[in-house]
């Protein structure tokens, strides 16, 4: 076959021969002049050739619409005469197996590599498409060392009577699941027990099975459990048994149900490594005590200020729902109408909530789902009547309800107590309390209802029995501070801070060893001395609060020093012990978030929909999260439903346009950015002037931002309209006025995101002085975040830097240079930036005359975004390069179809023309 021509390409040299066909390196013969990799087919043996060639078309189309960077593109397919040829990426680098050869690959490739895998599979999968060969010859590893999938649906091309011979199975029978083993049906879970197999030989370098005599190895394939691998590698990390042990089931069904899920749990140990062990709160579905299902940044610092999702996967990732039954105390309500007992109305409730939470086997709904449940109720003008509050107890997913009510006669006070069991929706009992000294026998009528609640329960309490075990530890032995403590609690709740911070001031200075109002007073005071002082007397004093309050302070606090490692293991522990603990779950959610963690930060927040689900205050962090694991399905079903639930609110339609720019759904957003505007006067002017430069109406976004100067963004810093009239102009590449504008802006906040501008500005103009002395400013600005890049802040204003550094290279004729500054700002990037950053990086290699990894950086950007004009328009160019003309008008017509409506003068959209002409030319 050396020195042959099929079609246009010119066989070159042998790589490699296998059972299902040999593979040639060869020459392209046309202007594209690539190095491709051509496997040759056996004919169809037996069976009607016509159909057979038929099918093989068919299945060769759709494996063609596999487009994955973790997968080998293929090209296209050739016949001549009996013979069939597919034509595919060729790709440098060794196969896995030879790595597997050369060196012992560590915990941390091998879960790199199987997740590279996956996700190619999982691309492959959803086209329909099963590999059925998975094994280390047919992973490649590039020099970069992204792993690319080989052979894909090779085994599916083949007819079916070619698979097997005189009762031999052609294949990888090591790497072949029972069901495979049999000649039964195949399916997505076959591709898992292969991703299961290479996990395990990566792991211990030794295969699950392994038998030099074939009836052997099938015996063992079918019946045998594989060796422990914790006995083989002790060190393991603690989850990968469990996950390959899934993987590797006997019966399907057992398996992950599809590679999604397996992704799942790999990720999560991927991020854990580095971590002693894995919390047991963060279930993997491989976790044999969890029931079977069906299958479940605010930007980091970067991305724009901003009922039920399926519990399924929440339960396998979390798994604390199941068994212990749900108490909910709503807020005692002031019969008597004195005003100057309202503060009566929390503290009774926080009471019987800490006295509670002592019972065993019983979870008590927190403060801050109570407060989330009230708001929605009194939304709906429905205040406490107990059918109301019944409905909202059983929607999170409670099965009692406590509640009552006070009143003040004659100097005593009155209070009532009542437990109804939802699931009966009665009263079970009720119980009345008489008060004449409120501050020594207050807590105590609340331990007495709270004992009578447990005995009515039939509930044993943690460290005894009955209702004479201790009485819970009270937040403050003075009154007074805890009635400004509660007056505080209550402007909190409602989002008044500055109010909630003067009373909480109140009460410390009643009670100086007042360690919870510290703690808020430390969260919520503005300059970097005051947080200290207040988180030192918190901790000074948190061993008066009761649990989980000095838990919460002292991990807390350790967010406050930097020990994010151990923060999150503290939350981790309060959590295990508290799981309704909303804030800690919170807090513990975007720590994940700020530590690259989404797919644990995901989990947390699902926890948090069941437990919580009237609060959506997290939901513009939960889309951003499900869009950097990939799922886009999932973050726009959160936006949805979130919009729902808030129609009148415009913090989730925000978050949609936001969404939808960032799909490339210009015109969507825009329609949405209607409804903004009619929720608040100008809310909708940054996102509207943006889009609208997307579709290449320059003048109508000048007009907008000009507007945004008179009306200001309240979710904006002061004078963001000077910098994005800078942006705008940067994009018409009107230089010197962006410089003006830039100027406006620098002179209201010098930030990163204004010092980026100004350098590009300054390179466009030609100033590369000026620009590295922004790039330069960028990385005084967060000096500390250059030299450690584990800190979040590392990884918003790197990229700013880096990117801007590259824009620099560019502008001084070296893209070389240049393309090595964009590659350091992708490693900063996140998913919801990605599509920017790599665009520029393909706009960088077009320079350097590297158009097929030009090609290959805008195809990924549009797999982001496939409508994000300058992909669309360099990619275009790149393809005109490469004498794809065909390629470069159907890539430059959706440019045109965007750019419709675009300004007839401005300069790109002559340039779109003037391609378009070209590619008519030549085709």
């Amino acid at each position: 076959m050396i020195g042959k021509q099929i079609s246009h390409y010119k066989i070159t040299e042998l790589i490699s021969k296998g059972p299902m066909g040999t593979v040639y390196k060869a020459q392209d013969l046309t202007p594209l002049d690539r190095i491709v990799a051509i496997k040759v087919l056996e004919s169809p043996q037996t069976g009607d050739p016509h159909l057979a060639t038929q099918r093989f078309l068919r299945e060769a189309q759709i494996i063609s619409e596999i487009d994955h960077q973790n997968v080998v593109t293929l090209y296209e397919v050739v016949q001549e005469g009996s013979a069939n040829f597919i034509v595919m990426q060729y790709v440098k680098g060794s196969t896995l197996r030879s790595w597997m050869i050369e060196r012992k690959i560590d915990y941390s490739d091998a879960f790199r590599i199987a997740c590279e895998v996956g996700e190619g599979l999982k691309a492959a999968h959803d086209v329909g498409i099963i590999h059925r060969d998975i094994k280390p010859e047919n992973v490649m590893l590039a020099p970069t060392g992204t792993c690319k999938v080989l052979d894909f649906g090779v085994a599916h091309l083949v007819d079916r009577s070619t698979l097997t011979e005189k009762g031999k199975i052609i294949g990888t029978l090591p790497y072949m699941a029972p069901e495979q083993v049999r000649g039964e049906k195949v399916d997505e879970r076959t591709d898992v027990y292969a991703l299961g197999v290479l996990l395990y030989e990566m792991l211990c370098g030794k295969l699950p099975f392994d038998h030099e005599e074939e009836v052997a190895l099938f015996y063992q394939i079918m019946n045998v459990s594989a060796p422990s691998l914790r006995e083989l590698c002790p060190d393991l990390p603690e989850g990968a048994e469990q996950v390959v042990s899934k993987a590797l089931e006997k019966d399907p069904a057992e398996r992950y149900q599809n590679v999604a899920d397996m992704l799942h749990d790999l990720n999560v140990i991927r991020e854990k490594i580095r971590r002693t062990r894995i919390s047991s709160r963060e279930r993997l579905i491989a976790r044999k005590s969890v029931a079977r299902r069906p299958a479940l940044w605010t930007g980091i610092v970067i991305l724009l200020a901003l009922l039920i999702l399926v519990v399924d996967r929440l339960d396998r990732d979390a798994g604390i729902y199941e068994g212990a039954p749900r108490i909910m105390v709503m807020r005692w309500e002031n019969t008597g109408g004195q005003e100057d007992l309202n503060w009566l109305s929390g503290a009774i409730m926080d009471g019987l909530i800490s006295s509670l939470g002592r019972l065993e086997q019983y979870k008590i709904v927190s403060r801050q789902t109570v407060a989330s449940v009230t708001e929605m109720l009194m939304s709906k003008a429905a205040a406490f009547s107990p059918s109301n509050a019944f409905g909202a107890a059983r929607e999170i997913g409670a099965q009692y309800l406590v509640t009552g009510g006070y009143t003040k006669s004659n100097g005593t006070l009155y209070i009532n107590c009542e437990l109804s069991d939802l699931e009966e929706g009665a009263v079970v009992r009720n119980w009345s309390e008489e008060i004449n000294d409120l501050g020594k026998e207050l807590p105590l009528a609340i331990d007495h209802f709270a004992a009578q609640v447990g005995e009515a329960l039939g509930a044993n309490w943690k460290g005894g029995a009955g209702a004479g075990v201790e009485p819970a530890r009270a937040l403050t032995d003075s009154l007074k501070a805890l009635k400004y403590y509660q007056i505080a609690m209550e402007y909190y709740e409602v989002g008044n801070h500055p109010a909630a911070v003067d009373n909480f001031k109140r009460a410390v200075e009643i009670d100086s060893q007042f360690a919870v109002a510290y703690l808020y007073l430390a969260r919520h005071s503005a300059g970097w001395s005051d947080q200290e002082k207040y988180f030192l007397l918190a901790m000074q004093h948190r061993h008066a609060s009761p649990s989980p309050i000095k838990e919460i302070i002292e991990a807390d606090y350790l967010v406050f020093s930097g020990a994010i490692d151990e923060a999150i293991a503290k939350y981790e522990e309060i959590l295990s012990e508290f799981p309704e603990e909303v804030s800690a779950r919170i807090a513990l959610a975007y720590l994940y978030i700020n530590t690259r963690k989404f797919h644990e930060a995901v989990a947390e927040f699902a926890v948090l929909r069941t437990i919580n689900p009237f609060d959506f205050a997290y939901y513009a962090a939960w889309w951003m999260a499900y869009v950097e694991i990939g799922r886009i399905d999932k973050a726009r079903s959160i936006l949805e439903q979130w919009r729902r639930r808030m129609p009148e609110e415009e913090g989730p339609l925000r978050a949609l346009i936001a969404f939808s720019e960032n799909q490339g759904e210009y015109k969507k957003a825009l329609a949405l950015c209607d409804t903004l505007a009619e929720l608040g006067a100008g809310a909708d002017l940054t996102y509207r002037g943006f889009l609208l430069i997307h579709l290449g109406k320059m003048k109508s976004a000048g007009d907008v931002f000009n507007q945004l100067l008179e009306v200001p963004d309240r979710f904006l810093a002061p004078g963001r309209a000077y910098s994005y009239l800078a942006y705008l102009s940067y994009k018409k590449g009107d230089y010197q006025k962006g410089i003006e504008w830039i100027n406006h802006a620098l002179q209201n906040e010098r930030g990163t995101y204004n010092f980026w501008l100004a350098g590009l500005l300054a390179a466009g103009n030609g100033d590369l002085i000026g620009a590295n002395r922004y790039a330069q400013e960028i990385k005084s600005l967060h000096a500390d975040a250059f030299e450690d890049t584990t800190k979040p802040e590392a990884l918003a204003h790197k990229r700013f830097y880096y990117h801007l550094k590259g824009r620099t290279a560019l502008a001084g004729k070296n893209p070389s240079l240049a393309i090595k500054m964009y590659e350091n700002a992708l490693r900063y990037s996140s998913r919801t930036d990605e599509a920017f950053f790599r665009s520029s990086l393909g706009l960088a290699l077009l320079e350097a005359r590297e158009i097929t990894r030009a090609v290959a950086a805008f195809e990924r950007v549009l797999q982001l975004n496939p409508q994000l004009p300058d992909a669309l328009f360099h990619l275009g160019r790149a393809y005109v390069l490469e004498g794809e003309y065909d390629k470069a008008r159907s890539t430059l017509l959706n440019l045109d179809r965007l750019w419709e409506y675009a300004d007839p003068d401005y300069m790109k959209r002559k340039e779109l023309d003037e391609l378009l002409e070209i590619c008519s030319a030549l085709r």
